[in-house]
């Protein structure tokens, strides 16, 4: 039996913080998925513009932007 499509687990330290916020603001059942969402859009960005989208990352220079979905709007600024 084929295991190359079966799920693997990743494990990684964050702040105390950050586990809180993720705690209080993303419930338990959607965790799992908004994360892999985002770490799928991270690593499209850096297949499509290399390593200097982490390097972005890393320095604070990229942010996530809302856009206007289905008659939810982005913040005015």
């Amino acid at each position: 039996m084929s295991k190359e499509n079966d799920p693997v687990r990743a494990s990684m330290r964050i702040s105390r913080e950050t586990h809180e916020r993720l705690e209080t603001l993303i419930p338990w059942g959607m965790r799992r998925d908004v994360l892999e969402v985002v770490l799928q859009l991270v690593l499209d960005a850096i297949e499509e513009d290399g390593m200097v989208v982490a390097g972005a990352i890393l320095d604070g220079k990229f942010k996530l932007v809302r856009v206007e979905v289905q008659g939810i709007q982005p913040p005015r600024e």
